[in-house]
C-alpha cells in the first residue's frame, strides 16, 4: 500500500523511485528458453530447437529511457547420442526502454559477446573442446513488474568448426 498523506515535516525524504525493488529478500525463479538456429547444416547436425534452461537471481530490472549497461550471460545448448553443443555468451549489453510504464513494460537492445562453445560430432571427427568466437546480438522484450519478462533476441556469431550458430531465442523468466 502507498502512504498518498503529505510530509509534515520540510526535509523528509523525497518518495522512492518506482524502479526501485522495495523489499530486501532475495528473488529467485526459473529462466526458460527455445533457441532456433538459422543455419540448415547446423540445424541438420545438431537439431532444429536447442533449450536453455537456468536460474534468474535478483529481480528484473525495470529498463531505463536512458538506457542502461548491463553484464550478459547465458546457456543455451542441445545433445544427441553422438553428438553435442553448448554456447555461453559472455559480454555487455545496452537496454533501453521503449515507454514510460513504471511497473516495467517494452524495451529493445543490443550486446557485443564473446561466444565460448563446446562442440562435439563424434561421426564427423569433431572431438569436444572449448572454442571460442565473437559476435553478439539483437533484441526485444518486456518487463512485468520486476517480477517477468519474455523476450525475442536475434544472436549473430562467427562459425565454429564450420558451423554457423546464429539464431533466435525466445526466453521467458519468472522471480518468487
Amino acid at each position: 500500500p502507498t502512504d498518498n498523506t503529505a510530509p509534515t515535516n520540510a526535509t523528509a525524504a523525497p518518495p522512492a523511485d518506482p524502479g526501485e525493488h522495495k523489499s530486501s529478500r532475495i528473488r529467485f525463479g526459473p529462466e526458460l528458453g527455445a533457441y532456433l538456429p538459422t543455419n540448415s547444416m547446423t540445424r541438420s547436425t545438431f537439431g532444429s530447437t536447442w533449450v536453455n534452461v537456468g536460474l534468474g537471481i535478483g529481480g528484473i530490472p525495470r529498463a531505463r529511457a536512458g538506457g542502461r549497461v548491463e553484464f550478459d550471460l547465458g546457456l543455451y545448448g542441445t545433445s544427441k547420442r553422438d553428438r553435442a553443443i553448448l554456447v555461453a555468451p559472455i559480454g555487455v549489453s545496452y537496454r533501453r526502454a521503449l515507454g514510460t510504464g513504471i511497473n516495467g513494460g517494452p524495451y529493445a537492445g543490443a550486446s557485443a559477446d564473446v561466444f565460448l562453445t563446446q562442440l562435439r560430432s563424434d561421426s564427423e571427427g569433431i572431438r569436444s573442446r572449448i572454442r571460442g568466437t565473437g559476435g553478439g546480438s539483437v533484441f526485444l522484450g518486456t518487463t512485468f513488474q520486476e517480477r517477468a519478462y519474455v523476450q525475442a533476441r536475434y544472436f549473430l556469431l562467427g562459425k565454429i568448426r564450420g558451423y554457423d550458430l546464429s539464431g533466435l531465442n525466445l526466453s521467458t523468466g519468472y522471480r518468487f
